[in-house]
């Protein structure tokens, strides 16, 4: 039997950087990957199948990736197409796939598959919010929009914030109703500062016999930028904030 792996997490959170690392220490996460951004520029190392049905999902539900929608609707259609993904995977004896997206379907794949495993990562609200600024900016079209989103930047800001406390609040109501036995959670930097624990303890929770490849060959500097700016947000908006993160410290996954 497959053993498979689920990596999410908040988008910006190093979900890519992580499954990057994963791919090199022999989890076959995917053959066909979206292809490198100049926001990305070492690569998503997301399945574009998978990718591709979770934005039709949302298309389906008149959604997009920012949703606040916890009742999404999944049609028969998207249901067959989810079984021909697992069933097309089910000779590979270690795999799995990673999608920001994923997090507003965890209930349906963990339904899916009955031996999926989960792997969360967070990373600080703040950093996140300035990550996908400086995404935008980035974006090729950013010329072309660059007065409206200014106009707006407090809105665009607090939609920021609200997507990571709903995502990383569909997190922490998950791994409630699952066993701690299927799932890691784990502060990205928790990672940045000893991949060599957390590849050991994958190996021993999962009962795998990966092999070790350094984080120092994947990561360039600055890469998964800390310390940022502070952001203003509401009162209310920041104490959930604060709040959320202090729920997603306390219930890591402590490695060492």
């Amino acid at each position: 039997m497959s053993k498979i792996f689920l990596v999410t997490g908040m988008h910006r959170s190093g979900t890519s950087l992580f499954s990057n690392w994963l791919n090199n220490c022999g989890i076959n996460m995917g053959d066909k990957f979206l292809d490198v951004e100049i926001s990305n520029p070492t690569g998503f190392y997301e399945d574009k199948k998978f990718v591709s049905l979770h934005k039709d999902i949302l298309n389906d539900n008149n959604r997009d990736h920012f949703t606040l929608d916890n009742n999404l609707i999944i049609s028969e259609d998207k249901l067959l197409r989810a079984q021909k993904l697992l069933k097309e995977r089910k000779n590979i004896p270690i795999w799995g796939w990673k999608d920001p997206r994923s997090i507003l379907l965890l209930d349906f794949w963990n339904k899916m598959a009955e031996d999926l495993n989960f792997i969360f990562l967070f990373r600080n609200p703040d950093e996140v919010i300035n990550s996908l600024e400086r995404r935008m900016i980035k974006n090729k079209d950013f010329i072309f929009r660059s007065k409206y989103y200014l106009s707006h930047r407090r809105s665009t800001i607090k939609l920021y914030a609200e997507s990571w406390i709903f995502n990383n609040l569909k997190i922490l109501s998950f791994i409630e109703k699952i066993p701690k036995e299927k799932y890691i959670l784990l502060d990205i930097k928790s990672f940045k500062r000893n991949d060599k624990a957390i590849f050991l303890e994958l190996n021993s929770k999962f009962k795998l016999s990966l092999n070790y490849n350094s984080l120092d060959k994947i990561i360039k500097p600055n890469l998964l930028k800390e310390h940022a700016t502070v952001y203003k947000l509401a009162k209310e908006t920041r104490k959930r904030v604060g709040d959320t993160f202090e729920s997603l410290k306390h219930k890591e996954t402590i490695f060492f």
